[in-house]
């Protein structure tokens, strides 16, 4: 359940990724920060990227939230407490990760301090397919989290 869970996260964030120069600011684009300031040039795209970082982080009522929580309650079923005192503590170090691209997206103006032209296009419609599909499926998982229950 945790992999189709968070199959749709890691998919959306490669997508992201492979088209990360067709919509930053920078022809070829490689760094987190060079997503500064896409909340101000694309507030569509800015919201799906903090979707997505909120699911990969955890956070509640996000399909992200419900794989780790899983994970959690078969340890503690198990017996396995310290292992899953564990794991909650290392998902709040690594949502620190999660919360920094959040920033970088939305507060920070690096790319508003230079004077460069912007380069905006679209994703391909391929890519746009499995990019709103996944978002899709991260967002509206809440309302029937036990359908995946075998």
């Amino acid at each position: 359940m945790y992999i189709l869970l968070y199959l749709p996260s890691a998919l959306a964030i490669w997508v992201l990724v492979i088209n990360f120069n067709q919509f930053t600011h920078f022809r070829n684009s490689k760094y987190i920060t060079d997503l500064s300031g896409v909340s101000k040039i694309n507030v569509v795209l800015a919201v799906s990227i903090i979707i997505i970082l909120l699911s990969m982080s955890g956070i509640p009522p996000l399909a992200g939230f419900f794989a780790k929580f899983s994970i959690i309650f078969s340890m503690v079923n198990n017996n396995f407490y310290f292992v899953g005192m564990m794991s909650i503590v290392f998902s709040m170090i690594g949502s620190f990760y999660y919360l920094r691209w959040a920033k970088i997206v939305y507060s920070d103006n690096y790319f508003f301090n230079k004077n460069i032209e912007v380069v905006v296009s679209n994703f391909s419609s391929v890519f746009s397919y499995i990019f709103i599909s996944c978002i899709y499926i991260i967002v509206f998982y809440f309302m029937d989290p036990f359908l995946l229950n075998v």
